[in-house]
């Protein structure tokens, strides 16, 4: 064992004048081992929906630079690349690629900050219990804040050498994170200010200036954005009634009971139309106007503030019993062990986790607090955490601290079992799922002339794997009842099938299908009743463990 450390030590410390490419091959080799061995998947449909967008497949007939949750900047790069080498999944090798040179800047950072082989075995720790649920679980806000991390760490660790190029680099890094979630790079920004205080005293100036010029142009790009879509009416009315959804959809704003029912009956909703609305289907512009929505929101005061402490305390338990939030906690634990703590790390530690609890507080109140948002900020303190990490961990003069070191970093190695484990029972999921879908999707044999309607989460996008072609989705056209409901390219499609209304053409065209969960199947056939006085019938075409396919026809 003394041999093999002293061995490492030795290999180590030849690439001391070569951080750089000790970066980039210790990554490279931690990247390709999850790749060879893992399966990663999309952990929302969100990103589903956004790669086939870029892809022009299923839901978009040619590549589309419409993705509604990133910059149309990353659209257009993605959308061109498609044009250009369809074959290739884009959108997943561009949240992976941003991965891989967050880590290596993470890394870059640390042995920049001090070059020891014990910071090179902490990172990839760090690696094992923090980076790979994400790159298991791909999404673009998690990628975001990893980008954004990583940035800002590499300008705090060489803001004092003055070199362009590193400023250049951390400010690119942080403008292309802003690119995928403007929203993400606020919230890392606002962890990382605690650091910024305490290191800016004799560099006040060229710490406003690095950041006045990097916002401008992650601001830039969103008024871009947002010009570039507003010029189109349709976008224009999207956008009004994205936030007004959220409200109704993602923080159950406006509940139906009997005590608010006067509330919808002012703009003549019913029970039913209601549940139309929360199961994303509104594509009725008219019934769910964005005029009715807002006189409906206005009766509603915030729920959730009506009982906070109740709130925080059920998020609370929520994520004190989450496993990545554990693992998170263990390598806290490991790191403060190797670090030997200053006033400044300590105070700077400490400033954070209050910014960290107070945001965590605001979005429990006042948003929706995912997961994948809570452990991309408990990773942001676990990376400042490896930045302190400054003891060596060696066998000359066993402290008391060298020892504790080791037993932390042997108890890590068999902890990390458990998360090899744990990935390769979810790429094993993975797999299997996707297979079933395959299989599904073969067996309906869809024809380009057929429309199958997907009505909120009853089609498994997100089983669809990120490095998968779509080839055998080729002639699988989608309409999709979900947030991309009263889009543009929603619209588009209906034209292109030559439909006006998607409720009645569901049970009027002979070639319009849809994947519709049971329990809506009842409240859709009172909707229509009720709205175009037609009785219904549901033919069950294809029923699998995966999804269940309906033709509707009138009785």
């Amino acid at each position: 064992m003394l041999n093999f450390i002293a061995l490492w030590n030795r290999i180590i410390n030849q690439y001391r004048e070569h951080v750089l490419l000790t970066s980039l091959i210790v990554t490279g080799l931690l990247f390709l081992f999850v790749l060879v061995i893992f399966t990663p998947a999309y952990e929302t449909n969100d990103d589903t929906a956004m790669a086939l967008s870029v892809a022009g497949k299923v839901i978009s007939d040619t590549p589309n630079p419409y993705i509604r949750n990133s910059n149309i900047i990353i659209g257009f790069l993605l959308s061109t690349l498609h044009k250009i080498i369809p074959s290739v999944s884009w959108y997943a090798f561009y949240l992976l690629f941003t991965h891989f040179a967050a880590m290596v800047l993470l890394l870059y950072s640390l042995l920049t900050y001090k070059y020891t082989v014990t910071r090179i075995v902490l990172f990839i720790i760090y690696f094992i219990f923090i980076e790979i649920h994400f790159l298991m679980n791909l999404q673009f806000t998690s990628t975001s804040c990893i980008a954004a991390i990583a940035g800002l760490l590499l300008f705090y660790v060489t803001a004092e050498r003055g070199r362009a190029s590193f400023f250049i680099i951390s400010g690119g890094v942080i403008f292309w994170a802003s690119l995928m979630r403007l929203e993400a790079i606020y919230l890392v920004l606002a962890m990382f200010f605690p650091l910024a205080v305490f290191r800016v005293r004799q560099n006040v100036l060229k710490y406003v200036l690095f950041f006045v010029i990097v916002l401008s142009l992650c601001v830039g790009a969103w008024k871009y954005n947002n010009f570039y879509l507003k010029k189109d009416g349709a976008w224009n009315e999207y956008f009004e009634k994205v936030g007004l959804l959220q409200k109704f959809l993602d923080f159950q704003e406006a509940p139906y009971n009997e005590s608010t029912k006067p509330y919808f009956d002012k703009v003549n909703w019913t029970f039913v139309d209601y549940v139309m609305l929360m199961t994303w289907n509104f594509s009725d512009k008219v019934l769910f106007s964005a005029e009715k929505m807002k006189e409906v929101l206005a009766n509603f005061p915030s729920l959730r503030l009506s009982a906070p402490v109740q709130t925080i305390s059920r998020y609370f338990r929520l994520i004190l019993s989450d496993r990545g939030v554990h693992y998170i906690l263990f390598v806290l634990v490991l790191f403060g062990v190797c670090t030997r703590f200053t006033k400044e790390k300590a105070l700077s530690l400490l400033f954070i986790l209050i910014v960290l609890s107070g945001l965590l507080s605001y979005m429990m109140l006042f948003m929706k607090l995912e997961r994948r948002v809570y452990l991309s900020m408990f990773s942001f303190i676990a990376a400042v955490a490896l930045l302190f990490a400054d003891f060596e961990i060696s066998t000359k003069s066993l402290t008391r601290q060298r020892l504790a070191g080791w037993i932390g970093v042997l108890v890590a190695v068999i902890m990390s079992v458990s998360v090899f484990s744990l990935s390769v029972q979810q790429s094993r999921f993975n797999k299997y799922w996707n297979q079933e879908v395959r299989a599904a999707v073969q067996a309906i044999n869809p024809r380009a002339e057929q429309l199958y309607v997907v009505w909120g989460p009853a089609f498994p996008f997100e089983r669809l794997l990120p490095f998968d072609g779509f080839e055998y989705l080729e002639n699988f056209k989608v309409l999709w009842l979900c947030g991309l409901t009263v889009t543009p390219f929603f619209d588009e499609r209906m034209k292109s099938f030559q439909i006006e209304d998607i409720n009645k053409a569901l049970y009027e065209k002979q070639n319009v299908f849809v994947f519709i969960p049971e329990q809506i199947i009842r409240y859709y056939a009172e909707f229509v009743k009720a709205h175009y006085g037609d009785e219904l019938e549901f033919g069950r075409f294809s029923g699998t463990n995966v999804f269940s396919l309906y033709k509707v026809t009138k009785k």
